[in-house]
């Protein structure tokens, strides 16, 4: 015979059971109604402080690097507000908080009794770890922290510290610390280069006389404009000059030296008589020749050619002479005059073109000097220009961190309190209504439970007598039916 499905019983069987095992309910009731009451009323009280903070988009998410961008705020956009959140909530949960927390308070305060060493302080930093807890608000910026302890003072104590710590922790952490020392070393550094590069720009100029390079180039360019235009005139009257000292010197050439004021003729020429005396001379001595030697004899042909020569010359002089007096040519005095007033003034005319071109060739150089000086001065101004735009940059980046720190110092940051930590002398731990209704709902619980259970012990009992060799049919009779049964077994 299939043994009957008791899995779930009927109203009536239920009650049997519990009439049949009511002194165990009642027992089972009282000692959970009795414990929990116990429980609730022995038990050490726990309160708690709550705190929240509010997380706002600040000055802590803009960072400041010193090393690329010199002060340039970079703002640097976090995958999610979520994560900043999330990131908050780990630091209000770190150990380091949980330490310092600790060591401002002191462990007697956490663990409310007077305790000493090493142990102790590893005991209130887990109370704390244990007893903290950091929450977000869904969908808002707001975190809440509360603590669970035995005391409300010390709840409070806790909770507050923890919002002090952390937020000089979120300064700490969100700030470049010795950036002020850092800018305020570059700072002092590029003012001492730049007095130094400007005392070098002062010896320079005074040492090149540089005072207006650009003034000074319009003068300079003007001079050489001025002297090129006297060089100009002075060579084209030197050329003219030279023109009129060259006609004169070829018409010197040209004149003679003197002019005939006076001529006289017919009066008798002394030279050719004599020329004519000698060519008679010449003719005897021929003769004489003649007789003596022969006709190819070298006297003979000596004395025929100077016969030949006197001939010629006698026959050109003119028989009668003309008395002629000359005196100097006027004509060349003139130009000999004039060539004498135009030689000085070509000579002069030279030596101011010599004179004009080194001038113009030493105003060049003086204007070439003058660049590269202005190049140099340039280069120096340009290093100074940099050096200062530097400086500029360092005490503007210096007085942000003197700001940065005075903020961080003030406490002045993106997170803000929005509840300070609260004072609640009430216990929130034990509930003594609900813990004691919450009990007797247990002991009630339990009391129906207990005859349920021990109906099924029963149950289990009585399949372990038909294994030992019991009758099948007393087997497979249900055993919430045991009035019945021993009511048959009477029978």
């Amino acid at each position: 015979m299939a043994v009957a499905d008791t899995s779930i019983l009927p109203s009536k069987e239920i009650a049997d059971s519990l009439l049949r095992h009511r002194r165990k309910a009642i027992v089972c009731f009282l000692v959970v109604a009795g414990g929990v009451a116990l429980a609730t009323f022995l038990l050490p009280k726990q309160y708690r402080s709550q705190g929240k903070l509010f997380l706002r988009l600040g000055r802590e998410n803009a960072t400041l690097d010193s090393t690329a961008t010199l002060g340039q705020p970079i703002v640097a956009v976090p995958q999610s507000r979520e994560n900043e959140i999330n990131s908050v909530v780990e630091i209000l949960q770190s150990r380091a908080l949980v330490e310092k927390v600790v060591d401002a308070l002191g462990p007697p305060t956490i663990l409310g009794r007077a305790t000493a060493g090493q142990d102790s302080r590893e005991d209130a930093v887990s109370r704390i770890a244990k007893g903290v807890t950091v929450e977000a608000a869904r969908k808002s910026s707001v975190i809440e922290i509360s603590f669970l302890g035995s005391s409300p003072r010390a709840c409070q104590a806790v909770v507050a510290k923890l919002v002090d710590v952390y937020l000089d922790e979120h300064g700490r952490i969100n700030r470049a610390h010795g950036s002020q020392e850092f800018f305020a070393e570059q700072t002092r550094r590029l003012g001492h280069e730049l007095t130094r590069r400007e005392a070098e720009l002062r010896d320079l100029k005074s040492a090149t006389g540089l005072a207006s390079p650009a003034a000074q180039r319009q003068q300079l360019v003007t001079r050489i404009g001025r002297l090129e235009d006297e060089l100009l005139q002075t060579e084209a009257a030197r050329v003219v000059a030279e023109a009129k000292v060259a006609a004169l010197q070829r018409t010197l050439a040209e004149l003679p030296e003197t002019e005939v004021s006076q001529e006289t003729s017919g009066v008798a020429n002394e030279g050719t008589d004599r020329m004519r005396e000698q060519f008679y001379a010449l003719q005897v001595r021929e003769k004489e020749a003649q007789a003596k030697y022969t006709a190819d004899h070298p006297k003979l042909r000596q004395i025929r050619e100077q016969l030949a020569a006197a001939k010629v010359l006698l026959q050109e002089e003119q028989k009668t002479r003309q008395h002629v007096t000359k005196e100097p040519n006027k004509l060349r005095r003139q130009a000999e005059s004039a060539l004498l007033s135009e030689q000085p003034l070509l000579a002069s005319l030279q030596a101011q073109s010599g004179q004009l071109k080194r001038q113009l060739t030493a105003v060049r150089s003086e204007l070439t000097k003058l660049n590269d000086d202005e190049l140099r001065l340039a280069a120096t101004q340009r290093e100074i220009d940099l050096i200062e735009a530097d400086y500029r940059k360092y005490s503007a980046n210096l007085e942000q961190a003197r700001i940065d720190r005075q903020l961080e110092n003030e406490r002045m940051s993106n997170v803000s309190v929005v509840q300070p930590a609260s004072y609640e002398p009430r216990p929130v731990r034990p509930r003594v209504a609900i813990d004691l209704l919450l009990g007797l709902c247990a002991a009630v619980f339990a009391a129906l439970a207990v005859p349920l259970v021990a109906d099924q012990f029963e149950r289990l009992r009585s399949a372990d007598g038909k294994e030992h060799g019991l009758p099948a049919t007393i087997a497979a009779i249900p055993s919430l039916r045991s009035a019945d049964l021993a009511a048959n077994a009477n029978g």
